[in-house]
C-alpha cells in the first residue's frame, strides 16, 4: 500500500529571521521525504504579531474563534492543517520564547471551550542553547506537556532524550551553527544525525497513525452499514 503524503509544518519559533533556528530547518528538511513522501511548510515567527491571551473566554462563546485578530490566526490555520509539527526554537529563560508561549495559550484556549477534539498531531523539538543544561530539556519538557494537553504525540531523541537540545556558543552567534556545519564539528555532526533521526521517527510515527485512522474509520463505515442494512 503506497503512503500517504504526510504534511509537516515546522515552526520557527525564533525572533530571529536568519539564524540558528533557520538553519537547522534548512539542514533538516533536505533529508525528509526519502521513504515517505513529506509536504513541508516552514513558518518563521520572526516579524510575526501575537498578542498575549487576555483570558476573555470570547473564544468560548463563539465557536473557538480568537476575538484578538494578527498573526494568530494564521498559524493556527497551520496547525490544524498538517499532520505532524516540528518546533525549532532557542531558549528564553529555561523555556521557549514569548510569542510561541502566547501562541500556545491562545491555541489551547480556543478548542477547550469546545467539545473535545483529537488533533492527533505527531510534535517534535529541536531546542537550542548557550551552553549544555542551559534549559534545553525544561523546554523540551514543555513541549511535550503541550502536546498533551493538545491530545497529541511527542516524539523524544534517541535512547533516553527528552527532544533534542543543542549547543550554539555562548554570545550569541546566530551564524553559530552554520560555521560549525562549514567546519565539520564532531559534536555538531553528530547532534544534527540525531535530529535528523528525530525527524524521521517523527514522520514514520505519523505515517504509522495515520493508516491507523484510515484503518478505523473504514471499519466504523463497514460496521455502520451493516446496521443500516
Amino acid at each position: 500500500m503506497k503512503a500517504e503524503t504526510i504534511r509537516l509544518l515546522a515552526v520557527m519559533a525564533s525572533p530571529r529571521a536568519n539564524g540558528n533556528s533557520a538553519w537547522i530547518i534548512h539542514e533538516l528538511l533536505e533529508d525528509t521525504g526519502r521513504d515517505i513522501p513529506v509536504k513541508s511548510t516552514v513558518y518563521s515567527m520572526s516579524g510575526k504579531r501575537i498578542s498575549p491571551c487576555t483570558g476573555c473566554l470570547g473564544c468560548y462563546k463563539n465557536g473557538g474563534d480568537c476575538v484578538i485578530r494578527d498573526d494568530f490566526q494564521e498559524l493556527k490555520s497551520l496547525w490544524v492543517s498538517n499532520d505532524a509539527i516540528l518546533y525549532v526554537m532557542p531558549v528564553y529563560h529555561l523555556g521557549v520564547p514569548g510569542q510561541l508561549k502566547c501562541f500556545f495559550d491562545r491555541l489551547g484556549n480556543t478548542f477547550h471551550g469546545q467539545p473535545p477534539q483529537k488533533h492527533r498531531k505527531v510534535i517534535g523539538a529541536i531546542a537550542q542553547g548557550g551552553i549544555s543544561m542551559g534549559g534545553q530539556e525544561l523546554t523540551n519538557l514543555y513541549l511535550m506537556s503541550h502536546a498533551l494537553i493538545m491530545h497529541s504525540f511527542f516524539v523524544i531523541g534517541d535512547r533516553a532524550q527528552l527532544g533534542i537540545g543543542l549547543v550554539s556558543g555562548v554570545g550569541g552567534n546566530r551564524d553559530s551553527f552554520r560555521e560549525k556545519s562549514v567546519s565539520g564539528e564532531t559534536g555538531y555532526v553528530r547532534d544534527l544525525e540525531i535530529s535528523r533521526n528525530m525527524l524521521r521517527r517523527l514522520v514514520e510515527t505519523t505515517a504509522i497513525i495515520r493508516a491507523g485512522i484510515s484503518l478505523v474509520c473504514e471499519t466504523q463505515e463497514e460496521d455502520e452499514k451493516e446496521v443500516r442494512e
